[in-house]
């Protein structure tokens, strides 16, 4: 039996998605994921399949668009707009999207924030070189590799003062917290096991009281508990964490309303109980 209150879905309209605004692609794509996973192959909770037919046909027009238009979004929009683009391809498809195409923009917002623009996002920019560093992808190991390792150096001696982050926004925090778990720091802490469980638990009792109007803070928040959960977040504080941030981005009026379904989809996916 169903017991998703959802039967329908509202697929989104691809074709009409202004593919110059790195938010709305995001939205759209971040849509899709959402919708694929209620599909026949993917689907394994009690919810209502999706038409797999309509959500493909829809991820295409998304994926042609963000290749026709990606040279129109500012540089610190990119990697937003990118952030979903292999996983769509990859269930539109069957196959990796083209890491020429993504290394090209990759390389791009890299030159424009070496360059000095500071809207760019370092955690951002960061978890996409250390992706491609655990690919061993050689066109990282130059300029990338120094400006990843140098920005790891810089977060880690503001973690060694007092006052951590205290000059920073919470958004921006727990990006580099999350950033910072999720990265291999044997050569900057000699137990990073320990200073991950610290880092942690201090960011985590502060996540309760965001205010539910900063879709940058929960969304921030989001992110550093699907990382850090099991590892440094117990699991049942995980669980509550995940569930209060994902009601709040589901009913956020700043979000794009392609992405606040999105998280109003992946609630009621986490809530339904598994078909197995």
């Amino acid at each position: 039996m169903i017991t998703d209150v959802l039967t329908t879905y509202n697929i989104p309209d691809c074709s009409v998605v202004d593919y110059t605004d790195g938010n709305k692609v995001f939205g759209a794509g971040h849509l899709l994921l959402s919708l694929m996973q209620r599909t026949a192959p993917y689907r394994t909770r009690d919810v209502a399949p999706a038409p797999l037919s309509a959500v493909v046909k829809e991820a295409k027009h998304w994926i042609d668009g963000v290749e026709r238009y990606i040279h129109t979004i500012p540089p610190h929009l990119v990697l937003t707009a990118l952030y979903p683009f292999d996983l769509v391809y990859r269930m539109a498809f069957h196959r990796p999207a083209s890491m020429k195409f993504l290394n090209r923009w990759y390389t791009h917002v890299f030159n424009a924030k070496v360059k000095g623009d500071r809207q760019i996002s370092d955690s951002a920019l960061l978890g996409v070189i250390s992706a491609r560093l655990s690919r061993r992808d050689p066109l990282y190991f130059d300029r990338p590799l120094l400006w990843y390792s140098s920005t790891l150096d810089r977060w880690m001696k503001l973690c060694a003062g007092s006052a951590e982050f205290a000059d920073m926004t919470l958004d921006e925090a727990l990006s580099i917290a999350t950033s910072l778990i999720d990265n291999d720091l044997i050569a900057f802490v000699p137990d990073q096991d320990a200073f991950k469980h610290r880092l942690a638990a201090d960011y985590a009792s502060r996540l309760d009281d965001i205010d539910a109007g900063d879709a940058d803070t929960l969304r921030a928040a989001f992110h550093f508990v699907r990382t850090a959960r099991y590892r440094y977040i117990a699991a049942d504080c995980a669980a509550h964490l995940e569930l209060h941030l994902l009601r709040q981005l589901s009913r956020n009026p700043n979000l794009d309303p392609n992405d606040r379904q999105a998280y109003g989809l992946d609630l009621d996916y986490l809530l339904a109980p598994s078909l197995d």
